[in-house]
């Protein structure tokens, strides 16, 4: 199970965090009772799209 939330760059200017401003994820992984740090970060190319990510 992962528990994870937004990691900000602090470049949104007081916007909530959401799926279209974050530089990544941070949190915690459990598996068979280990806990582990998780940090996923969100690389892009090229121009932004509104679709889904």
């Amino acid at each position: 199970m992962f528990e994870l939330r937004f990691k900000s760059n602090g470049s949104e200017h007081g916007v909530p965090l959401s799926f279209s401003n974050p530089v990544g994820l941070v949190g915690t992984r459990q598996l068979d009772g280990e806990v582990e740090k998780v940090d996923l970060r969100i690389l892009t190319m090229g121009q932004f799209s509104e679709g889904r990510r």
